[in-house]
């Protein structure tokens, strides 16, 4: 209880700053970096840590953020923040300087839109006419309205196969750092359409006002909280793997390294746990109503925070763990 609530609290305080596309908070995205970084090879790290430190926006968006007692300790150290700070960097971009925006500030890239239906009528009326982008396989270049399956593979193949670009290869490990999170977040697989409420979807629950963390999405994003220092989600970080019920869970995760898997296993959760018919029962009374008057935030139980608590902790593991299969595996690649 007091773990949710925690959450919770920060949810509510930093929602309304939380862009529409983000997932995971900057918390799990860094705790999902270290985990990773952890899962790796001392070769391996430093060779990665390199490829960052090629990035073309590297002085302002990396070293300028460097806390001095990070800088000034030793390498591991060092190249572990790189880490994390290269899983927000995606997110960064949304702030940029408008020309440099314009470069690497990519919405879409960040989740893919699976649709599912509020009720059977809802999906005669509108299967037809939805026009999402649910392919899975990746352009041969990259295209601006990628979905987060398609990123995360051509980052992959681009890694993967190397480039004398290496400003635009510690881009693509940017963005394979962060997406493989964001895949992770079941509210970044999907979202819900309803001919009366959201006809054109929920944005993977933006839509959805709710009592605790502004709105689902945000509430699923911070249930491990929202900011973190380096050594928090570091200390974090260590904490889970070293659980034995997480761990297991983590190297069982390593195994499958389809992006379809980690895509269908969010997918099912959202149907199954997000949308529970507690939230689906909210949802189909506000599609009934007639009055004209916005619908009152939905407050959610403590059973389902609780469960939600679960969910993301698993899903921040299975993250963690896969991101460091992956990574190992392209690093020796560029032995």
């Amino acid at each position: 209880m007091q773990i949710h609530r925690l959450a919770v609290a920060c949810g509510m305080l930093c929602a309304f700053l939380s862009s529409p596309v983000q997932a995971w908070s900057e918390a799990g995205h860094r705790i999902i970096a270290s985990m990773a970084f952890r899962q790796l090879t001392p070769a391996a790290q430093r060779s990665l840590a390199a490829i960052l430190s090629q990035h073309p926006r590297f002085a302002e968006d990396f070293a300028r953020y460097m806390p001095s007692d990070v800088a000034s300790s030793d390498e591991s150290t060092r190249n572990e923040w790189l880490f994390q700070q290269a899983a927000i960097w995606p997110d960064m971009a949304r702030g940029l300087p408008e020309d440099s925006k314009r470069i690497y500030n990519h919405p879409t890239w960040h989740y893919i839109d699976i649709p599912s239906f509020l009720t059977e009528e809802d999906r005669a009326a509108l299967q037809s006419k939805i026009t999402i982008n649910m392919a899975l396989d990746a352009p041969e270049v990259a295209q601006q309205d990628m979905n987060a399956v398609q990123t995360i593979r051509l980052a992959r193949r681009s890694l993967t196969a190397g480039t004398e670009n290496q400003g635009e290869t510690a881009v693509w490990l940017c963005w394979l750092l962060h997406d493989l999170g964001d895949l992770h977040q079941p509210l970044h697989s999907t979202a819900i359409f309803s001919a009366k409420l959201y006809p054109e979807g929920d944005k993977g629950g933006n839509s959805v006002s709710t009592q605790q963390g502004f709105n689902l999405h945000a509430l699923w994003d911070e249930f491990l909280g929202d900011w973190a220092t380096f050594a928090m989600a570091r200390d974090r970080a260590v904490e889970l793997a070293g659980r034995d019920d997480l761990a297991k869970l983590g190297r069982d995760a390593a195994a499958q390294l389809d992006e379809k898997i980690w895509l269908d296993e969010s997918w099912h959760l959202a149907q199954t746990v997000v949308y529970c018919p507690e939230v689906l029962g909210y949802l189909r009374i506000q599609a009934t109503r007639s009055d004209g008057q916005p619908p009152s935030p939905l407050r959610l139980s403590e059973e389902y925070l609780n469960g939600g608590v679960r969910v993301a902790t698993n899903r921040v593991t299975q993250a963690g763990f896969r991101l460091g299969a992956v990574l190992q595996d392209i690093a020796q690649r560029h032995r």
